[in-house]
C-alpha cells in the first residue's frame, strides 16, 4: 500500500567544512560535517516517513560519500544536490554573486 502525504519534510544537510558553510550556505540547510555524519545517523533514522534528505557539498564528491554513509546505515529517502552548492549558485544566483562566491 502506498502512503500519501500532504507534504514532504525536506531536510538539507550540508557536509562541507565549517569555513565553507559559514562563507555561504543554502538557507535552511543544516551543517553536519562529513566527519561527524555517522554520529547523526540515529537522529536521521528517527525522522518521520515523509522526510526527504538532500546532502550537499561544494561539488558532488563529499555529498556522494555522505549519501553512501546514510544509505549504508538505512536512512531512507536520501538524495544528492546535483552540482553541489557551486551548481546551485551557478543556476540560481546572479552572475556577479556567482563569480564572487564559487568555492573550489
Amino acid at each position: 500500500m502506498l502512503a500519501h502525504f500532504s507534504e514532504i519534510d525536506l531536510r538539507l544537510i550540508d557536509v562541507r567544512s565549517e569555513t565553507d558553510y559559514n562563507y555561504f550556505h543554502v538557507i535552511a540547510s543544516t551543517h553536519v560535517p562529513l566527519a561527524d555524519l555517522e554520529s547523526a545517523v540515529s537522529d536521521l533514522q528517527a525522522q518521520p516517513d515523509n522526510t526527504v534528505f538532500v546532502v550537499m557539498s561544494n561539488g558532488e564528491e563529499a555529498a556522494t560519500d555522505a549519501w553512501r554513509t546514510l544509505v549504508a546505515n538505512s536512512v531512507p529517502n536520501v538524495y544528492i544536490l546535483g552540482g553541489g552548492v557551486n551548481g546551485w549558485i551557478e543556476t540560481f544566483a546572479e552572475e556577479e554573486f556567482a563569480e564572487a562566491h564559487a568555492l573550489a
